[in-house]
């Protein structure tokens, strides 16, 4: 009947948006993306809150797939927050804090 037709057409599409789990080496790779780009900021607050959320969410357990691969989605777009932050922060802070004079 016609309304099998939509169900069924309605589950592929489903089906589609699903996405796979990131592989190991891919979320090892945001996860250092991260931290390069929190090294490159010079505020040492925001670079060292930077670097422990990182971590901090890294370490989560979840067995989930479909959520991981959601997270690492969510990571990339953060990943790009992080790196305009970054430039932003290397175009208008002038002075250095004494933390970051002593590196």
């Amino acid at each position: 009947s016609k309304a099998t037709v939509s169900v069924l057409y309605w589950e592929k599409k489903k089906k589609k948006k699903e996405m796979s789990r990131p592989s190991s080496s891919a979320l090892i790779s945001l996860t250092r993306s991260f931290l390069r780009e929190a090294n490159k900021m010079k505020d040492y607050n925001i670079s060292q809150y930077v670097k422990r959320r990182v971590l901090q969410d890294m370490r989560k357990k979840i067995d989930d797939d479909q959520k991981v691969a959601e997270l690492y989605k969510q990571g990339m777009a953060d990943l790009e927050v992080a790196k305009r932050a970054a430039i932003m922060q290397n175009m208008y802070i002038q002075n250095q804090n004494f933390l970051a004079l002593q590196k």
